[in-house]
């Protein structure tokens, strides 16, 4: 008898969601219908989450449910739609942005550059990649980096620093994302020049820790050029449709 495993339905649901989603958004279907598929994605991927990353999400969720009984005993004003549904468009972004990372398949049989030439280039490329295709560029970089099954020191230190640096000026970085929604008032335009000065700088300190640090050639990411164009294409697109349609979120489009 065939057993059955819910998380074989996982892909399917989640790509009804953002389809249901964007659905919602040009107001064809009620946006109920997305949170719905959102919650029932969640449900059918639990078995395959790690046990400490299911208790860590367990130990979340108490704490979520533990402020709103308080918020509710105290006699504040609850949107329970809200509640299911706020999180709702990230799902839909983190989804949409993880069919970048198959534009950047590497060549593995491309020997890999050194030096500090090297080591600048996988610096902003991790950094203007990141800024796109978020936490699939770690996976890209990363496979192709490691000997031996790992990354030297010097490497980690490179995609981590450079990878984080792009929630400082990002406009599609999930973590500028939720920033944007949770934070009142806040506007991605004021934030991108100062923000990028800071990744500016911070790169520069990791560039100069890296090479204060390693004692052997610092081995690179082979970026090519064409690596880039999808993602800023997309990124050109997505700021001139914003700037002829500013009443629609830039995490939507």
């Amino acid at each position: 008898m065939k057993q059955y495993h819910p998380t074989r339905y996982a892909g399917w649901l989640a790509c009804f969601t953002l389809l249901t989603y964007l659905l919602s958004v040009a107001g064809l279907l009620p946006a109920d219908v997305a949170t719905v598929s959102a919650w029932l994605t969640l449900f059918t991927m639990l078995p395959a989450v790690k046990a400490s990353a299911r208790k860590q999400s367990v130990v979340l969720f108490l704490l979520g449910v533990t402020g709103l009984a308080t918020g509710y005993w105290l006699g504040a004003e609850i949107s329970w739609r809200s509640v299911f549904a706020t999180n709702v468009p990230l799902l839909t972004m983190f989804l949409a942005i993880t069919f970048l990372s198959l534009t950047n398949a590497p060549d593995n049989d491309e020997r890999l550059p050194t030096g500090n030439k090297a080591a600048a280039v996988t610096a902003f490329g991790t950094t203007l990649l990141g800024a796109v295709i978020n936490m699939s560029v770690i996976f890209v970089f990363g496979d192709r980096l490691k000997r031996g099954g790992k990354l030297t020191d010097a490497q980690q230190i490179v995609l981590a620093r450079c990878f984080t640096a792009a929630a400082w000026w990002s406009p599609f970085f999930i973590a500028t994302g939720v920033a944007l929604m949770y934070a009142p008032g806040m506007a991605w335009k004021a934030t991108v020049a100062p923000g990028a000065i800071m990744a500016l700088l911070g790169i520069g300190y990791t560039l100069v820790d890296v090479h204060r640090r390693s004692t052997a050639p610092f081995e690179g990411y082979p970026l090519k050029a064409e690596s880039l164009i999808i993602p800023v294409l997309m990124a050109i697109a997505v700021l001139i449709l914003h700037h002829f349609f500013p009443q629609i979120r830039i995490m939507i489009l």
